[in-house]
């Protein structure tokens, strides 16, 4: 049973500037890892594939936690082969850039993402099921109070087996293998958690399997289709294991094990019992760093990792053929009892200090600070870069102490090295919605602003910056006509100039 469609308007076409917000009428409402989500789009292809690949409906008479409005300008050109996506975010926006005519924005505070998208890629089922909607997920995850945990998953009667592992340890290929004896595929790479109502549950999405070449020599059927170019630049099959191996799949599941997995050499294996300080650092260190913004989050990760580690935790170690290993797997899985803690209270973990990785670069130090003028309010610029600063001087008047109290504006801008991708003058795209301002500037390159907040965040390709006449024809002109969009949208918070330094500011934060 598909989630409803419902048309707000006869109207499904809108036209878009910077101050006029797209129109999406169409609306569909999904549950997405223990969330109310719902869709609405201009283009009924995006719904038949936000369909396909949620599955699950939600009630639309809730609320919903999580939007997403995907617009597509019919006036937008571009077509495949589709370039490797970019993603970027600073503080509490996420950016994901596709190429000059399709990006996003995700706000992570009021859980809204909102996208511009040629007709060519919204009707792209394949490109949006791999490369869209997935990693969109995995953004909005902490905002949503969901933990991701780099695992693969099966369940069976309800109750699911995580195999947890470094990359090359088999989570894959053994979540296959035990698919094809009988147990539920959920989930290959990354499984998301929710722990609500004192409950945990482990959540799937409809992503492509992935497989690296040398699993052919165990499926054989992997011969009908041709390897690729996944998303992380490996060359791997992906690929709908329901309509290649006839496997069933589950979406939802309790966690009942989780064990890790070590491949060896010799054709063997060997479990040993790990204690769940063990196997919750060892889950720990693959979580990445949160800003500042969503730092409250850090608890219910704790909390929900501290919940999966009372159950039982093993490590495996083993090697040898996938299929022979699942079944040793599906017998020590039917062997145990079920070990669901009874108790109510989840164990709470201490933090930890996180070295984790930064995809985003989110965390990116912006230390150059400048105040600068701009009609009836101040624009605070941070940055990484003081060519960047020096340069928006002289484009922009200083703000001067006498001036006395304005609304103030803070924009992030980070200025990024692209030396492995030629640099072309780009053509902009933009599109807003909710208060949300996106201008799309080719690779590399976006500014973003969040009127409710008047908070602004950029990356700009360092490319931008040497191209004569590039920066200046681009990013003022922006920055400044943003700002006033959002002054116009909604009030911020004063400032006492007397306080703020005109001009260049080298202070560290």
């Amino acid at each position: 049973m598909w989630p409803r469609l419902t048309a707000l308007n006869s109207a499904s076409r809108g036209h878009n500037s910077r101050d006029q917000e797209i129109r999406t009428p169409l609306h569909s409402h999904h549950l997405v890892t223990g969330h109310h989500c719902v869709v609405t789009s201009n283009s009924l292809e995006i719904l038949k594939i936000a369909q396909n690949f949620f599955r699950l409906p939600a009630p639309a008479q809730l609320p919903p936690t999580f939007t997403l409005r995907f617009w597509v300008d019919p006036e937008a050109k571009s077509y495949k082969p589709w370039p490797q996506p970019r993603f970027r975010g600073l503080g509490h926006l996420a950016y994901a850039g596709y190429d000059r005519e399709n990006s996003l924005l995700l706000d992570l505070r009021r859980r809204i993402a909102i996208g511009r998208f040629s007709p060519s890629m919204a009707g792209d089922f394949d490109y949006w099921q791999r490369v869209i909607l997935p990693p969109l997920i995995g953004l909005a995850s902490d905002a949503l109070g969901v933990t991701v945990i780099h695992c693969a998953c099966v369940e069976r009667d309800g109750e699911g087996l995580l195999l947890a592992g470094e990359s090359g340890a088999g989570k894959s290929t053994l979540a296959l293998a035990l698919a094809r004896i009988g147990f539920r595929f959920l989930s290959d790479d990354w499984t998301y958690l929710s722990h609500t109502d004192r409950q945990l549950l482990a959540w799937g999405l409809v992503t492509p399997l992935k497989l690296l070449p040398e699993s052919e020599r165990f499926f054989p059927e992997l011969k009908q289709l041709a390897p690729g170019l996944s998303l992380n630049g490996e060359k791997a099959y992906e690929f709908d294991p329901e309509g290649v191996f006839g496997v069933r799949r589950s979406l939802q599941c309790q966690p009942r094990s989780l064990i890790f997995l070590e491949r060896q050499t010799k054709a063997a294996h060997a479990f040993v019992r790990m204690p769940p300080e063990q196997a919750a650092r060892r889950l720990g260190s693959a979580q990445g760093r949160l800003p500042h913004e969503l730092s409250h989050m850090r608890k219910t990760q704790r909390e929900t990792i501290g919940s999966l580690i009372e159950r039982e935790c093993w490590l495996l170690r083993y090697g040898g053929n996938p299929d022979a290993i699942a079944q040793v797997l599906g017998q020590f899985f039917s062997s145990r009892r079920p070990c669901i803690p009874k108790s109510n209270q989840a164990r709470i973990l201490p933090s930890f200090t996180r070295r984790g990785p930064d995809p985003t670069r989110r965390l990116t130090h912006t230390s150059s600070v400048g105040y600068f003028r701009v009609e009836g309010c101040a624009i605070r610029l941070e940055t990484n870069s003081l060519s960047l600063l020096q340069r928006v001087c002289r484009m922009l008047p200083a703000l001067r102490p006498s001036q006395g109290p304005r609304q103030i504006f803070s924009w992030r801008l980070v200025c990024e090295d692209n030396a492995a991708q030629p640099f072309l003058f780009p053509k902009s795209s933009s599109v807003s919605a909710d208060g949300l301002h996106l201008v799309n500037l080719g690779p590399g390159s976006f500014l973003a602003m969040d009127a409710a907040t008047g908070v602004g965040v950029g990356f700009l390709a360092e490319g931008l910056l040497k191209k004569e006449g590039g920066f200046e024809q681009l990013v003022p002109a922006r920055l400044t006509s943003m700002t006033e969009v959002a002054r116009r949208w909604a009030p911020v918070p004063m400032i006492n100039i007397q306080n703020a330094r005109g001009g260049v500011a080298g202070a560290r934060r």
